[in-house]
């Protein structure tokens, strides 16, 4: 397991109560005993898995497969974890070029470099459980965790059937409103408002969608993403 800070270390401790491993300064070892992580991961697992299915039940309930804000507030932590990856360079030009509907590529020449970037962020939702969380972050990630990952596997299984050479340009690959959203909301701002620049998008309309990002996924919303971002995004 990963940790960012020597608290998270701490925490650790106390939360499965081996305060005796804690030193008279308030410091944890620098490397935790293995059967500690052990008693540690299968105690928190048994937490995060219930909780998990509860919120499920709720957020279905209510008519969605996961709360919007939870998502917005998952997908900041995870921007914070992989800013700059080349992943969200390419999955942010697609997405303008989606919803643009400027400087298309041919499938043969982008297929393969779009499945790689959808693979690279499934893998990196994963390692995040790895990494030392609150147990509240840690319920909240695992619950968009279950949401996302079967979404990201069906948009590599469709794009990966598809007939690159029938199939007239990259915005016809094919992608549900609920898939739409999950990418928006994972790929970061900055890559997107780089990507939406590139596709003449104006300067006021990318900043827009950078600052108001989180508005897209209101649940009192019916209207088409795709439709209320190309009203608010203006292109030169």
């Amino acid at each position: 397991m990963r940790f960012a800070k020597p608290a998270e270390r701490v925490l650790l401790l106390c939360e499965v109560g081996q305060l005796d491993l804690i030193d008279e300064d308030g410091r944890a070892p620098e490397q935790i005993p293995e059967d500690v992580l052990d008693a540690f991961i299968e105690r928190r697992n048994r937490l995060v898995y219930g909780a998990s299915d509860f919120a499920r039940s709720e957020c279905i309930a209510h008519g969605s497969v996961v709360n919007n804000a939870m998502l917005m507030r998952v997908a900041s932590r995870f921007h914070g974890r992989t800013a700059g990856k080349r992943m969200h360079k390419i999955l942010g030009r697609h997405l303008a070029v989606r919803i643009s509907g400027q400087d298309e590529k041919s499938l043969l020449i982008v297929r393969e470099r779009l499945l790689n970037a959808v693979s690279s962020l499934r893998s990196l939702l994963y390692t995040g459980n790895e990494e030392y969380q609150t147990l509240s972050h840690h319920i909240e990630w695992q619950q968009v965790t279950d949401v996302a990952i079967p979404m990201l596997l069906n948009i590599e299984q469709k794009w990966l059937q598809i007939d690159c050479l029938s199939t007239k340009g990259e915005a016809n690959l094919p992608l549900q409103e609920d898939e739409l959203c999950i990418l928006l909301a994972l790929v970061h701002p900055v890559e997107l408002g780089k990507a939406f620049n590139k596709a003449n998008c104006t300067v006021d309309a990318v900043q827009w969608l950078q600052d108001s990002q989180h508005h897209l996924y209101n649940n009192d919303s019916k209207q088409d993403i795709v439709q209320r971002l190309r009203e608010k995004l203006e292109f030169k």
